[in-house]
């Protein structure tokens, strides 16, 4: 391993580490494990890099790319013109820029070679280059905080001759394809590989016709040179499965047959009057089916991506009432789930009922557009009643990379159903993901096609069940939710406020709005939300920009039948007296690091100043700056394009991130997507910039061009907060401690 570049400058989207081929023989970089370790934790990370051949004496650059950016992106970072094949890209995998990691390379558990650094060693944008060791295993450190040169090395960090390897075969396969299978059975393949190498690696890689991507198995060793792999009966669903075997050693790779010539398995459905019943049991289990164990709800498609580049302005999901009884639901909750980090995010439908054995589809709107656009895009002729748009505003939209699911509660928070879904079962077509009921008693869906046709509003005879559930007639709800609320009585002037409540109901998860006012001014709505872990607990805040006097306020809360509200309670706010003269002239006042996706990435990030001032003021001699952390050295400057506009006196100017997935975005998209009326080049102008990172503390800064920093915004700041959430902005206000720094 020659170089490392750890710590990049834009988000770590530019990490990489450099591997030399020191032999005369190709090597199979994928046969190796890549393991990272850090001082921070007991264990280690295992990185699986795809198949990767590197030829004797050749270098290869491995670059941890999470953000999906493409070839050209890395060159224009770093001013190269690498190739495809000299760059292999990762994910999952981070460097620590904190703690003492080790990378190493390790054939079976015996290391070949590894590389450290330490924090000390790390500087932003910063690489560090490694001498060949002499008598180790360990590479010796070269030069520290170097311009990055990826793909070229020093003559002295390799030695003058390489290691010289005996030549070997390439391993043989021999397998009969598989051609057929039943939906949701297990799918096994067998295989002959014949290698001199006792180590050998076998994968079989499958994936269903349409697919970008092939998902990959481990084939384990049986007897002598025998091997197998099955690919798992919930993966088998009707379509065509294509899949090919690939054999690897250390220095030679084979493949049967290819990966452009693949064996394709046809997955049919099982006829009914030709299914064959083996056994008793399964005679018996087919004739006493229970429909009653079923979920009532059923979630039968997901769209998460639109046709087409730019956002998503027509993603759906479609439900089906597996009942004989109208269903309200008002009486659920719904949560999109993050299956990759449990997080859970509770959004509201509209309260709408779902009759007996009736499809409904759900359309995210986000794009405020008419059923009649809805309609033109999948070629139907839905009305309004099949057709419910919501546009939630804690809804972020659905992922198009996938690690996410839906899941649905009822008011005693029971899981009713579950569907979740992956980046390879959707792509920028529009294809979808349709669900079948689950065959065993459970509540999670599975998947019947994935790459499917979208079909909003049609559900196909094989994804329900054949008989609803029974349920009783509904009894009509007369008792209204109950209110516990402690009050609020002190304020800070232009601090939010938190109102907090629980409210339960003996039928259904209660909606609940906060209604404040103003002395002089009438009530205004603000929404509560729910905590999905505990929906009982109702929050909401007053913002920060509305408490600046006494204020009124009482919260209401409605099961869709009965209302209940509290007494009317008063804050007092306290009044800050505040000295304007001694406050910046150019305040950060919002920022949004997490929004709508254009491609893979934000489309619609952005950062808000205010010229705090009497006097108009010229961009020209301002920067944007963002910092890692809370570290000055480490900012980077974020020119604005174009840097000569005019913010007038007590107006602001938006900072529109492109990152380039959404280059081709314009200023009427970025209205559309906030309801803005903003101008370009007048009251809103762009940052050429990978974007904001949203995990991470990081601040912003206004400062002129020759450094003097007028007021920074940090997020991520305080421990154990997440100041980012998608579709939110952070607003801070002027700094009332004699600082140039924001408060939230």
């Amino acid at each position: 391993m020659t170089e490392v570049m750890p710590f990049s400058k834009e988000n770590d989207q530019f990490a990489y580490f450099e591997i030399y081929n020191n032999s005369n023989q190709a090597i199979q970089l994928d046969y190796y494990n890549i393991s990272f370790h850090s001082t921070a934790s007991s264990g280690e990370k295992i990185l699986e890099l795809p198949p990767t051949s590197l030829e004797p004496g050749e270098t290869v650059v491995a670059w941890n790319n999470g953000g999906n950016l493409s070839i050209d992106n890395f060159n224009h970072h770093y001013g190269t013109k690498l190739t495809e094949e000299q760059v292999i890209s990762y994910q999952a995998i981070s460097f620590s820029n904190t703690n003492k990691q080790t990378i190493s390379i390790r054939d079976n558990q015996q290391e070949i070679v590894s590389a450290s650094f330490s924090e000390e060693d790390i500087q932003l944008g910063k690489t560090l280059t490694y001498l060949y060791p002499q008598e180790s295993t360990a590479m010796q450190t070269s030069k520290q905080q170097q311009k990055p040169t990826p793909g070229k090395l020093d003559k002295q960090q390799i030695p003058e001759k390489p290691v010289t390897v005996s030549a070997s075969d390439a391993p043989i396969i021999k397998s009969k394809p598989v051609s057929e299978a039943n939906v949701n059975s297990t799918i096994t393949i067998n295989a002959i590989i014949d290698d001199a190498d006792s180590s050998l690696q076998a994968k079989l890689f499958y994936r269903y016709q349409g697919e970008a991507s092939y998902r990959s198995v481990e084939m384990s060793r049986q007897e002598s040179n025998n091997y197998h792999a099955e690919i798992p009966a919930e993966e088998v669903i009707i379509g065509q499965i294509e899949y090919y075997i690939m054999a690897t050693n250390a220095h030679h790779r084979a493949v049967d047959p290819t990966k452009d010539t693949p064996n394709v398995i046809t997955v049919k459905k099982i006829e009914k009057e030709k299914k064959q019943v083996n056994t008793v049991v399964e005679e018996q289990k087919m004739i006493n089916e229970d429909f009653n164990q079923y979920p009532q709800l059923l979630i039968t498609e997901i769209s998460p991506n639109t046709a087409g580049g730019g956002t998503d302005y027509f993603e759906y999901f479609e439900l089906y009432n597996n009942t004989n009884q109208t269903l309200h639901l008002s009486d659920y909750h719904f949560i999109y789930h993050y299956t990759d980090s449990s997080k859970n995010i509770m959004f509201e439908l509209p309260d709408v009922d779902i009759a007996s054995e009736e499809t409904l589809v759900f359309w995210y709107n986000n794009g405020k557009n008419e059923l009649e656009a809805f309609n033109e895009q999948f070629s139907t002729n839905l009305t309004k009643e099949e057709v419910i748009p919501f546009n939630s505003s804690s809804f972020p939209g659905f992922a198009n990379g996938g690690n996410r699911a839906l899941i649905i509660k009822d008011h005693k928070n029971n899981e009713v159903v579950y569907a979740d879904y992956l980046g390879e079962d959707n792509n920028n077509d529009g294809k979808v993901i349709q669900y079948k009921y689950p065959l065993e008693e459970a509540t999670k869906m599975k998947k019947h096609q994935v790459l499917a046709d979208p079909t909003p509003g049609m559900v196909d005879e094989v994804q329900v069940p054949s008989e609803s559930v029974e349920v009783p007639e509904e009894e009509i709800d007369q008792e209204a939710p109950m209110i516990t609320h402690k009050q609020v009585k002190e304020g800070q002037a232009f601090s939010p406020i938190s109102i907090q409540a629980e409210i339960v109901d003996n039928h259904t998860i209660p909606s609940a709005n906060l209604y404040v006012k103003k002395k002089d001014s009438e009530y205004i709505s603000l929404p509560m939300s729910i905590d999905p872990e505990n929906p009982s607990q109702y929050t909401v805040e007053i913002p920060g920009n509305h408490v600046d006097e006494n204020l009124t306020y009482y919260i209401e809360a409605t099961d869709g039948r009965n209302k209940s509200k509290t007494e009317e309670f008063t804050i007092q706010i306290d009044q800050e007296k505040i000295d304007s003269q001694a406050l910046p002239p150019l305040l950060v006042t919002e920022v949004v690091p997490d929004t709508t996706n254009t491609g893979s990435a934000d489309g619609y990030e952005f950062i808000e100043i205010y010229n705090n001032t009497d006097q108009p003021i010229n961009l020209k001699d301002y920067k944007i700056q963002y910092r890692y952390g809370t570290d000055p050295e480490s900012d980077v400057i974020w020119p604005s394009i174009p840097d000569d506009v005019v913010i007038p006196a007590k107006e602001t100017l938006v900072f529109w991130i492109i990152n380039g997935h959404n280059n081709d975005q314009t200023v009427a998209d970025f209205n559309a997507n906030f309801s803005s009326q903003l101008v370009e080049n007048q009251d809103i102008v762009r940052i050429e910039s990978a974007g904001m990172a949203n995990g991470s503390t990081r601040g912003l800064i206004i400062a002129s061009n020759t450094g003097i920093e007028y007021s920074i915004a940090y997020y991520n700041d305080t421990e154990n907060v997440d100041d980012v959430v998608a579709n939110k902005g952070i607003v801070y206000r002027y700094p009332v401690d004699k600082t140039n720094v924001m408060e939230k």
